[in-house]
């Protein structure tokens, strides 16, 4: 042993085993890396009765090992495995991206990226809550993929971090070396009025909006497309979403509602 067919995982300790003649007294022993074509030495003299030695498998991945053991004394007695076996690097997973200090949009698209070795499949997850609880944002993808786009969900936190598990070997994974951000930027929406609609002198009508990270709101109309604009009301809560108009005497068919953020007079709809 090992005779042909074996997997032995790097940094793990196995024997290499012979029989050998009474007579016999020292062997070497060797491995090729290259079904033969070269020889490297694990151990350059040993006793032959012996018949085992404890080999720790060193960082040489191959599929085309062989060893061979031979007497000191007449080299061309020796014998070798029958057929090549496999050195393996041990199942590793590395979390590449994101592993902290991301800041990253909700609802947009970001690539998580890994090393996988000798992994089949993953499942990947995500927390809000630094670890407190994992949802679970793929159940199965193939390892050797490398990548996955991942649709960031509406869930702003500066405590968010991604994990990689082996489907086979939940002891296998990593996660993000320290905290990202899932970040929900300011916005605004003006959801009505927003064209089409007409409203008469004098009737009370609700302007209404959507907003995310805004305090105050400013509310203006415009009757000639935008040319010029005039204050409905200089400070509105935001996230009352609604205000109620009553509708100047200023007829026109080309009026707009623009809603602006106080604080940033860049942010508006």
């Amino acid at each position: 042993a090992p005779n042909g067919g074996e997997t032995w995982t790097v940094g793990t300790s196995k024997d290499i085993i012979w029989n050998a003649a009474a007579e016999l007294n020292n062997v070497k022993i060797e491995v090729s890396l290259n079904n033969g074509l070269s020889w490297s030495t694990v151990v350059a003299s040993m006793a032959a009765s012996t018949g085992f030695y404890s080999w720790t498998i060193p960082n040489t991945p191959s599929n085309n090992c062989l060893i061979r053991v031979t007497d000191l004394n007449n080299t061309t007695l020796f014998d070798k495995s029958n057929g090549t076996f496999t050195i393996a690097l041990p199942p590793s997973l590395k979390l590449n991206n994101p592993n902290g200090g991301n800041v990253w949009n909700v609802n947009s698209n970001q690539n998580i990226t890994w090393t996988a070795v000798t992994v089949q499949n993953i499942k990947i997850e995500y927390t809000i809550n630094n670890g407190g609880s994992w949802n679970t944002i793929a159940g199965s993808v193939l390892a050797s993929l490398g990548t996955y786009s991942w649709n960031l969900p509406n869930t702003p936190s500066t405590t968010c971090r991604v994990r990689i598990t082996d489907i086979n070997n939940g002891l296998i994974n990593d996660e993000s070396d320290s905290n990202f951000t899932i970040f929900l930027p300011p916005s605004i929406t003006v959801t009505a009025p927003n064209g089409g609609e007409s409203w008469n002198v004098g009737s009370s009508k609700n302007i209404t909006w959507n907003s995310a990270v805004v305090n105050y709101v400013k509310l203006e109309y415009s009757v000639n497309g935008g040319g010029a604009w005039t204050t409905i009301a200089p400070a509105v809560l935001a996230s009352s979403g609604s205000y109620s108009w009553t509708i100047p005497n200023n007829p026109s068919a080309n009026c707009l509602i623009k809603i602006t953020d106080t604080s940033n007079a860049a942010l508006f709809d």
